[in-house]
């Protein structure tokens, strides 16, 4: 076959047969990846399905083998009873999933779906676990989490970062039990339409909140379709391949399961570092099952050089409160409390009048001992210098600018990880 040529699929009553013959590629995905793919549908009355993959892009292709991949409806079913069968007897126990042995009538909260989709957003499995469990003992419903105050909210998310999540939390909740009698819809365009809902938190909260088939691609199931179909074009230019790929893996049984049987090889099996192929219930069909660069996909593009800046953070105390500071509402950290800092972000308050009255009650702010480490950011590499400055009861409880306040030391507890780092360098230097 040309490589230019169409490449046709046909099925005939219950076979659906998906056939790439490859010529000159790298391999079944190497070869799709690089193609603008459509997929054209049509129905006749006697049933029959018509699937087309065009390629128009002939110049940007691999020439490391050549091969050629049948998948049938019955190969694609096989291939799914075997992971759902390691699924089964491997799955993770995690707060927010309904286990096999549990009965299948108990169901599966979508208010549960939800809450922890949104905080494993940049988030890992173990860090969300304790947070996921405080949330839901102090908001065990989504009419709960409506009524709760953002301060609240914020202070119960500190130091999973991302606080902006936290806020479409609460907007999100508020707005189900205002327009949707406090239930989460159950349609693709009902969940997008609500605040902090984007394609993929839609889907996973339909299939695993609904068991409604939906395809669910998070950067796991990336890693092993990218894996499995040996997809040589990088992220994020692939993920429309990635995407074809993983719909024509789905299937309407099994619709919470499936989603979570691939993040579960991901999580355990399918590492981003570290691939245990002997043990995946993929390697019979997975292009890159035993090979030497499994690791190397996804292929991803060299990632962008973080910005640096620099900031001197004070710790203001007279031993039992310290002097603290609410951060805008805009920029980095947004909203949350936190302690006093020089600016660093365009959106950070000048504190040149705070550094005078400073100045004016220790002395001389030049001559205090400070340390210094780097925090980072997702963008931001952040050097810290730390200024601990101890006052008298009468100097701390004196007048401060807006947005400063003196409050008790223990509230540092529900202040960024960045804040909690400082107090735990300053107490250290206290002593």
């Amino acid at each position: 076959m040309p490589i230019s040529a169409p490449l046709n699929c046909f099925s005939n009553g219950p076979k659906t047969e998906l056939r790439l013959d490859l010529i000159g590629g790298g391999g079944f995905g190497a070869f799709l990846v690089l193609l603008r793919v459509k997929i054209l549908s049509a129905s006749s009355s006697s049933g029959k399905r018509r699937f087309m993959i065009n390629r128009s892009d002939t110049d940007k292709f691999s020439s490391k083998s050549k091969g050629s991949l049948v998948l049938s409806d019955g190969q694609i079913d096989r291939l799914r009873q075997e992971v759902l069968d390691w699924y089964y007897v491997n799955q993770r126990a995690l707060p927010w999933r309904r286990l096999a042995h549990e009965p299948k009538h108990k169901g599966v909260d979508p208010y549960h779906v939800w809450l922890s989709e949104i905080m494993l957003q940049q988030t890992v499995v173990e860090t969300v676990i304790p947070y996921f469990n405080k949330f839901t003992r102090t908001w065990p419903d989504i009419s709960a989490l409506s009524c709760a105050s953002e301060a609240d909210i914020l202070s119960a998310w500190a130091g999973l970062g991302y606080y902006s999540r936290a806020r479409n939390l609460l907007a999100c909740a508020q707005k189900i039990v205002k327009d949707h009698a406090g239930l989460f819809p159950n349609t693709v365009a009902g969940l997008k339409a609500l605040p902090g809902i984007g394609d993929y938190t839609a889907a996973a909260i339909l299939a695993f909140g609904f068991n409604l088939p939906s395809t669910v691609i998070d950067g796991n199931i990336e890693r092993i379709i990218s894996r499995f179909f040996k997809i040589a074009e990088p992220l994020p230019k692939s993920r429309q391949s990635i995407k074809l790929f993983a719909e024509m893996l789905t299937r309407p049984e099994g619709a919470r399961d499936w989603p979570q049987a691939l993040m579960d090889i991901a999580a355990t099996l399918c590492r981003p570092r570290s691939v245990l192929c002997a043990s995946c219930p993929l390697k019979g069909q997975c292009l890159s099952a035993f090979q030497a660069d499994a690791n190397s996909y996804p292929i991803k593009l060299p990632k962008a050089k973080k910005s640096e800046a620099e900031t001197t953070i004070y710790w203001v105390t007279n031993g039992s409160d310290i002097l603290v500071h609410q951060r805008s509402n805009r920029g980095l950290l947004a909203g949350m409390l936190g302690l006093p800092h020089e600016k660093f972000h365009k959106y950070d308050n000048d504190i040149s009048e705070l550094k005078h009255m400073l100045s004016e009650r220790s002395g001389d702010l030049e001559c205090l001992q400070g340390i210094a480490f780097t925090h980072v950011f997702t963008h931001i590499r952040l050097v810290v210098n730390l200024c601990v400055i101890r006052l008298n009861n009468a100097q701390l409880y004196a007048h401060w600018p807006a947005s400063y306040e003196v409050r008790p030391r223990s509230c540092v507890g529900s202040m960024p990880t960045l804040f909690q780092k400082l107090a735990a360098m300053a107490e250290a230097q206290e002593c």
